[in-house]
């Protein structure tokens, strides 16, 4: 809960990552609500338009990763045949 606080008070584009992550990979219900809400608290204090440019951000990463993903298991597929 600590942690989730801290990362709640930082007005960074990167906390949000790192909340993100805590949400999705934490049993405790109650650390899962306080990190969405803190996710929102550090999105208000950054402004729309950063929060935008890092969901941007996030979905170009994850076409790279897709990307070669898709290039490895294309090799793997040639190797195979």
């Amino acid at each position: 809960m600590a942690v989730v606080t801290a990362l709640g008070g930082i007005e960074a584009p990167r906390a949000i990552a790192i909340l993100q992550t805590l949400a999705d990979h934490t049993p405790d219900g109650r650390v899962r609500r306080r990190a969405q809400e803190a996710i929102r608290q550090v999105q208000r204090a950054i402004g729309n338009d950063q929060a935008v440019e890092k969901l941007q951000q996030d979905i170009d990463d994850l076409k790279k990763a897709n990307q070669e993903l898709k290039s490895r298991l294309e090799n793997l597929e040639a190797k195979t045949k």
